[in-house]
This record gives C-alpha cells, sequence and structure tokens, in this order.
C-alpha cells in the first residue's frame, strides 16, 4: 500500500483539474483567435467607406485577446505542473510544511481574469 495515498490521489486530483482548465483556456484561445480571423476577414470582402468600421470587434485589441488565453492556459499548466511536484515531495517528507507561497497561482489567476475581461468587452464593443 501506498503511504499517504488519500493525499497523493487528492493532489493528483487538482493538479488534473488545473490541466483540464489549462487545456479549456487554450481552446477557448483559439477559438476567439478564429473568431477574430473570420471577422477580419469577412469585413477585407465588404466595400466600406473611408473612416467607417463594419465590424467593432476588429478594433482594439481583438487578435490579442486570443494569444493572451492561450498563453495564459500554457502558464497554467506550468505552474500546475511545478505545484503538483512540490508539495508531492512535501508529502513525502516527514517534517511537517507552511503551506508555502500563492504568489504563482495568484499571478496566473489575475492575468486569467483580465484574458476573460478583455475578450468579453471585445466582443461586446
Amino acid at each position: 500500500m501506498i503511504d499517504k495515498y488519500s493525499d497523493h490521489s487528492a493532489n493528483e486530483r487538482t493538479f488534473l483539474a488545473w490541466i483540464r482548465t489549462g487545456i479549456a483556456m487554450i481552446a477557448f484561445g483559439f477559438a476567439i483567435g478564429k473568431v477574430n480571423l473570420l471577422i477580419w476577414s469577412l469585413e477585407q470582402r465588404v466595400a466600406v467607406p473611408p473612416g467607417h468600421n463594419t465590424c467593432p470587434w476588429s478594433r482594439s485589441f481583438g487578435h490579442l485577446d486570443g494569444l493572451l488565453l492561450v498563453f495564459g492556459g500554457m502558464s497554467l499548466i506550468a505552474v500546475a505542473t511545478r505545484r503538483f511536484v512540490r508539495i508531492r515531495r512535501l508529502i513525502d517528507a516527514s517534517e511537517v510544511h507552511s503551506a508555502g507561497g500563492v504568489l504563482a497561482e495568484l499571478g496566473v489567476s489575475i492575468v486569467v481574469i483580465m484574458a476573460t475581461i478583455a475578450a468579453f468587452i471585445s466582443l461586446q464593443l
């Protein structure tokens, strides 16, 4: 039997949830990028008077929000992997440890929130 099996399995379930979230973010970023590309290509086919924009979605940074979500998802997976390995070592250690810093998780969460807000705003303009 594996020592501290329930702790290790809880750590692995948490890791897999972070990975699933990162993959979903990457997929959502690709979807937003493809939609922005589709809108841009449709805009190029329509005769537009000078100074008039047919679709406000192509303004601002519509091409960057999908990219931001893709890189946010990749960084989320990297942080989750680092966290999984660190906690695995701490579970196996015999001494008591503090929970440690959550700075990386907080930073990635802020990036995810900002990218989601930016995507929502660019689709609403």
